[in-house]
């Protein structure tokens, strides 16, 4: 099973295709398949934010810290994902964000929190399941 990070913006933000030779991030609107997603949100837009690997599980931070080269890929995910969310930051005031398992997009969250991009890139980006993120700057 893989974990799914969903975007919320009112802004029409750029999407982002995987390059298949060096894929490290990539922004798409939502599949039909995932369209049990956007009650959760308030934004309207929702794009679905993948890592290197295609889904979201390349944004995840519990993996083996011994293997250099899968820190090195998701840690290259997640900065492109910061640096897409201050992107978005830079045009509204605030974004959603929401994860799941892949085929649970129609479940609530278990959780609401806000915070801020300060706060994620000073303590670091947890990929937290089920969680709804309202972020600002």
């Amino acid at each position: 099973m893989c974990y799914y990070v969903y975007l919320g913006a009112d802004a029409d933000l750029p999407l982002v295709a995987l390059d298949a030779k060096e894929p490290v991030f990539s922004v798409q609107p939502i599949a039909a398949s995932d369209a049990a997603v956007a009650p959760h949100f308030t934004k309207k837009n929702i794009y679905h934010l993948g890592s290197w690997q295609g889904c979201s599980c390349g944004f995840a931070n519990d993996i083996d810290f011994e293997d250099a080269e899968l820190v090195a890929k998701n840690s290259s995910s997640v900065n492109a994902l910061l640096a897409f969310i201050d992107s978005a930051l830079s045009q509204e005031d605030t974004v959603e964000l929401h994860t799941c398992w892949a085929g649970n997009q129609w479940q609530l969250p278990t959780e609401r929190k806000s915070t801020s991009l300060y706060e994620i890139q000073r303590y670091g980006f947890e990929l937290e399941e089920d969680v709804f993120l309202t972020i600002t700057k």
